[in-house]
Formats: structure tokens, sequence, C-alpha cells
């Protein structure tokens, strides 16, 4: 397992009192794993109220599901490190029905592909997620057309795509493929009972391929920039609240932290945060203080 320990930029932090407890956040349990699904789910009631309140209110009602879809995202991943419930039947199976299978991707394929991304980071060779982030910087007369791009949602869309069939035509079992295909079989049997198929379309399928994609990209795009002056190519990206909700949900943002400590679950973060602020090792590496604008902006190191 990673940690600031093992770091080599950090090399007084191991005798830290606040050290160890940073690390006595890594316990999980199997509460926080049900109340974090049931929040996003929570947010996605809301804007399906809306959406029938007022068609007016479908720009916003657009980014919520974008953003929840992003959000179920995130607990994939953290129940790739295992974090999401104790109980391991659990963390697999409660995160594939509620998170993974929602955005099409297989957890224990993710689980693998992203055990390398920790281990080999930067290794053309042998990290994973290298193609997302290794052309980063990109020249700032890219900037443009890459933005654009992202905003439309066609940034990347073929790989996007065969992410999808990934999931059906090499599932990482046989067991997985038929839990998944149950999982569809059910919620379109729902659908036509129902009669949601519109709401559906609208709710679903719309936000997943614009929005979900948009702040997927945007996120990818600040989780690393190849930048030799920072541990693991990455900084936490402190922007203003209603971001972090809708771009880095459970947090997310504090991506930096995330690699030096990959076992302690999204909600406890912050905590940890707040208690590396007395190790000048760790707050000497500044954050990005917006996402946009700003010489300490993702975008303005992500553009050179």
């Amino acid at each position: 397992m990673l940690s600031i320990q093992s770091c080599p930029n950090f090399p007084s932090a191991k005798n830290s009192v606040n050290i160890l407890a940073v690390h006595e956040l890594e316990a999980t349990d199997n509460i926080s794993g049900i109340l974090k699904i049931l929040g996003n789910y929570g947010v996605m009631l809301i804007a399906f109220a809306a959406f029938h309140f007022s068609l007016w209110l479908y720009p916003l009602v657009w980014v919520l599901m974008g953003s929840r879809l992003r959000a179920l995202e995130n607990l994939t991943h953290e129940a790739s490190h295992r974090q999401l419930f104790r109980n391991s039947f659990l963390n697999n199976w409660v995160a594939s029905f509620f998170c993974a299978f929602v955005t099409h991707s297989s957890l224990w394929n993710y689980r693998k592909a992203h055990q390398e991304h920790h281990l080999y980071l930067g290794d053309p060779g042998r990290d994973p997620d290298l193609a997302k982030y290794g052309q980063l910087p990109l020249p700032h007369s890219q900037k443009v057309k890459q933005l654009l791009a992202v905003f439309t949602g066609t940034y990347d869309l073929k790989a996007n795509l065969m992410d999808f069939l990934r999931c059906f035509m090499h599932p990482a079992s046989v067991t997985e493929l038929l839990a998944r295909l149950l999982f569809w079989l059910v919620l379109f049997s729902l659908l036509t009972i129902s009669n949601g198929w519109w709401d559906f379309l609208w709710l679903y399928v719309v936000p997943f391929l614009t929005s979900y994609r948009t702040i997927r990209q945007l996120v990818d795009m600040s989780e690393h920039i190849l930048d030799s002056e920072v541990p693991y190519h990455t900084r936490n990206v402190m922007c203003n609240p209603i971001l972090r909700f809708l771009l880095y949900p459970h947090g997310d943002y504090l991506h930096l932290l995330h690699h030096m400590y990959p076992a302690i679950p999204g909600n406890k973060l912050l905590q940890a945060h707040q208690l590396l602020q007395s190790e000048p090792e760790y707050t000497k590496i500044s954050p990005f203080n917006s996402y946009f604008f700003g010489k300490d902006s993702v975008l303005s190191s992500a553009f050179k």
C-alpha cells in the first residue's frame, strides 16, 4: 500500500503523531457505504421531482444527474480499494449493482487496472491510466479545441463506447456478466411496467452521454499532469464547494492525498487533510486553488 511514509518526498513525516492519526482513518464500516449510495440516489430523486415539476429546470437536472453518475463512479473507485464496505461481499456486490453497473464499468476489472495505476504511476509500459494524462500539459494553442470537445461530449467518444461494450464482451467473470444482465433485465422490465422510458431517456441516457462524460473528462484532466515537481504528478484541487459537489464528490478533489493514503475512504480524506496541515512537507505542495481561472488553476497547468 502506498502511503506518505513510503514516499521519498516526505522523509520526516514517518515519526509524526499526526501520521499515526491519519492511518487510523483507514478503518471502514458497513454503514457509511450505504449512506453514501443512498445520498446519491436521493439527489437523483430530487432531480426526478424537479424534471416533473417544470421542464425549465431541465438544465439543472441535466447537470445534477451527470454529477451523480460521476459520484457513483467515485464509489466504484472506493470499492476497488475495498473501502466502501468492510464486508467484502457487500463491498463487491452492492457496489456493482448500485454503482458500477449503472456507469457501465466492471468493479473487478477496474480494481486490477487501478491497482496497477497506483503501483506504476507514470510508467509508459505499466500505468493503464497514462493514456488519459500522458499528453498533459497540452500546448496552449490546443486549449479551445480540447475544451470544445470536452463540453460537447465528443472527446474520446470511441474509447468510451468501447468501454461500454467491453463490460459485456470481456466481463471479469461469468457470474459478473449474469449479474449485469439481470440488473438491466430487471430495470428494463420495471421501466416497461411503469411506462418510464421517457424519464429514462432524459434522466439517464442523455446525461450519461453528455454531462457525465464532460464532468468525467474535466476531472481526468485535473487528476494527473506530468510534473516532476510534485509527487504522483498530482495536486489537490481546492475549488469552491459547488464545483466540489459537481465534479469531485466523495473527497475526490484531494487526489494527492488519495495517492499518499489510498486506504482512506473518501468521506475521511478531508479529516486527513486537516491533520496534515501541521506537516510542512505536505503543505508545501501547493494545490490548485481553482479549476477554470487564475494562475493556480487546473487549466493554467493543463495548457502551457
